[in-house]
This record gives C-alpha cells, structure tokens and sequence, in this order.
C-alpha cells in the first residue's frame, strides 16, 4: 500500500497547474461523494492575512468547550498531516490515505489540483467523523476556492490586500468580490477588515449576507495588560492578551457569538483558549542553534504588521528571506529597510519559487544594502547564524515554505 508521502507525490501530478480555480471539476466529485452539505454548522474563513490564527483561537475555544471539531488549513510547516485537524490533533497518516484511496477511485481521469484532491479527502474524513462544528479556511481567494463547493453557515473574511493578484486582481476592490464568494443568502459575515471596499458591502447586499463588521456590529479595546470585547449582546472584559493577533480574536469572537445558539461557551473557555491558542511561525522565538524569530509573513501587509512587532526587539536584526516569484517583493522587503542592514537570500526550490539572485536584485531597488545570496533558505540560515555577533539576532521571513524549510531542519538537528 503506498504510503502518504507516496500519494503526496502522486497527488501533485494530477493536474498541470498547481492552481487552477474553478468549482466545477471539483463539484462534480464532491456530489458524487455527498460532501457538500453537513449536519453540522459550517464556518468558512477567508481573507488575506490572518486566517490561519482565527482558525486557531475558534478550533481552541470550541475544543475547551467538548465539542467535536473538524478544521482544515493549508499551508503545513512540518506535515500534510496539520492540514486536516479533529479536536485539535492532526489526522493520522492511515485515515489520509483512506481518504485519498475513496477521492481517486471516484476522481478516475479527471484533472483536479492537489489543493482540489485535498480538499475533496478532508470533506469525506469530515462525513465520517460528523464533528459539532467544521472550519475551513480558504485557499485562494473565496468564490472560485475550491472549499466554496460548501455553503458556509458563517464566513469570515479575516482582512483585505494585495496578495495573489496573479488570480484575484490588482486592486482591493477587485479582490474583496472573490473573497465575498464565500457569503451566502440568509446567512451572516464577520468582517475584520477596518475598511471593507465597497465590492464586498455591495455583494453581501445583493445576496442578502447579514455583516458584522468590527468597530460597528462589534468592537474590541486593548489596554497594556488585558483586552475587552463587546457586541449587541454580550461585553467580555479583563481578556488576557493572545500570543496570536488580538484583531484576530475579536473576529473568532464574534463568530463563536454567532455559533452560540447552537455551540455555547463559557467564558472561562474563551479566556483559556486566548492564553493558549498558538501556531508554528507566528512571531516565534527561538535560541537555538542561533537567537531567531521565525514569522510566515509573505506579502506587504503581513511584512507591515511584522515590522511593527520588531520595534520592540533591541537586538540588531539580520534577515534570511526566502519568497514566492508571484508576491510583491519589493514592498515586502520594504518596512525592513530602515532597520535590517544585511540579507542573506535563498533560493526556494518550490513550484513559483524565486532565485536569491533575483531576491537581491529587488533590495537593490529599495536601497543600497548589504545582500549574500545561497542557493536554499537552509545554507542561507547558516550563513548568518554563524556570522551573528552579540546583540544580533535572525529574522527569518518571506514565506510559509522559507520559516517549513528553517523549522524542518531544526527538527533534524535535535
């Protein structure tokens, strides 16, 4: 029988593309196998930045709270298996492969995309498990996603930005219509983004999608120790700061509101998930083999939000940036350049992957700094832990595969 990494390579020559939008390949399947609709409440999660730390803060909350949670995310760090989530433990290698065994017979010829396949094999373990709640958080954009195949009792969209314009558009107008896909008539929204571009007020009231927008259906306020939030119905406060974005769990918040006929919690539930929701490569730290803080950011807002955090560190930083030809690198790179004065680029040998070499020229259109470039993201960690003096500390950033590559090895080593 071939083993997960067997069908993982397997799976990725399906399909000529690694993304090909469109619901109807993956449509015709997902009936077939009866996975578009489920006793349980649906929620969808969508958005440019933070999507992965809203799935987070609902699947621990709800855990805490007893009930049976199914989630599914992408990307993973370490293994496919963190993916595909029941009650905050990652699907086991044996109940993947059943799955994808069920998808290919049924799937025959038909191309689908290894998003497509995976996706298809999360929704049958999810029939099988009949968990009290399913969270699925978006791929690429939302309307045309292949996870849109399920009508979602609640959507979220996280925030809106410029990512993936290659498929979405090149503006934020363009780009809040594909992910207001996600909505649906009679059901409600929780936006977190502060401005939502008038394409996404405009598709939620032509389809009659209730919004629940922060800082008016709900708020939230930080103060230095503690937070509180408030909606129509209820005011939690003396919240205890997340590791994770507080706007993120303001959002989750709401939504679990929202869920709360159907899947109440208690407050004690909510403060302890807050404390201890948590996800690799988010603003991580750690000392060993050499002092780093290790964070996915990928694209201009995200690399804002990171620079921000950074303020608060006193070592000097040095950068190992490995990136995506398909982002934005420049204005990635950019809310660095007045504190980062040496770069050591990798390449990333992935599918849409950027040579350091073409990594350095870009800084070069930012300001003149220093840059050395190697040919992985592992060779290029070396480089500048080794060369780290007192008070110096690695930033690692760019992509969800540079910070994989960097904690992968890191396993390896212990």
């Amino acid at each position: 029988m071939p083993t997960l990494e067997a069908w993982l390579d397997k799976i990725a020559t399906f399909h000529p593309q690694s993304v090909a939008l469109g619901l109807e390949r993956i449509g015709q399947l997902a009936k077939k196998l009866q996975i578009t609709q489920f006793d349980c409440p649906v929620v969808m999660i969508g958005g440019t930045n933070g999507k992965g730390s809203c799935v987070k803060y609902l699947e621990t909350i709800l855990t805490l709270s007893g009930y049976q949670v199914g989630a599914y995310t992408s990307p993973h760090l370490l293994a496919f298996n963190e993916r595909i989530r029941l009650n905050n433990a990652n699907a086991s290698s044996e109940l993947l492969v059943e799955a994808f065994e069920v998808i290919d017979r049924v799937r025959q010829d038909l191309q689908l995309t290894f998003f497509e396949f995976t996706t298809l094999a999360a929704l049958w373990i999810f029939k099988q498990a009949q968990p009290d709640v399913i969270l699925l958080e978006v791929g690429v954009g939302g309307r045309l996603d292949a996870v849109n195949i399920v009508d979602a009792d609640i959507a979220i969209i996280t925030s809106i930005d410029l990512d993936h314009t290659e498929w979405l558009g090149n503006t934020r107008q363009e780009i809040a219509f594909e992910k207001a896909g996600i909505f649906r008539s009679g059901s409600g929204a929780v936006i977190g983004d502060e401005q939502p571009p008038t394409t996404l007020l405009n598709y939620a009231e032509k389809n009659n999608t209730k919004l629940y927008r922060v800082n008016q259906e709900y708020q939230y306020f930080v103060s230095d120790s503690s937070w509180s939030f408030k909606d129509e119905h209820s005011f939690y406060e003396d919240l205890p700061l997340p590791k994770l974005p507080i706007q993120n769990a303001a959002t989750a918040l709401k939504a679990l509101n929202l869920l709360a006929p159907r899947l109440p919690v208690s407050i004690n539930n909510i403060k302890e998930g807050l404390q201890t929701a948590n996800l690799l490569g988010r603003f991580q730290f750690i000392e060993q083999p050499y002092p780093t803080i290790l964070d996915v950011a990928h694209n201009p807002a995200s690399a804002k939000l990171l620079a921000t955090k950074c303020q608060a560190i006193k070592d000097e930083l040095v950068a190992v940036v490995g990136m995506l030809a398909d982002k934005d690198i420049i204005n990635t790179l950019a809310p660095f350049k007045s504190r980062i004065k040496k770069w050591y680029f990798g390449s990333l040998h992935v599918p849409r992957g950027t040579q350091a070499r073409e990594l350095a020229l870009k800084l070069e259109n930012i300001d003149n700094q220093s840059s050395y470039t190697y040919d992985c993201v592992t060779e290029a960690y070396e480089a500048a832990g080794t060369n780290l003096v007192n008070q110096q500390r690695v930033l690692v950033f760019g992509s969800f595969y540079t910070v994989a590559e960097i904690l992968q090895q890191l396993v390896l080593r212990k």
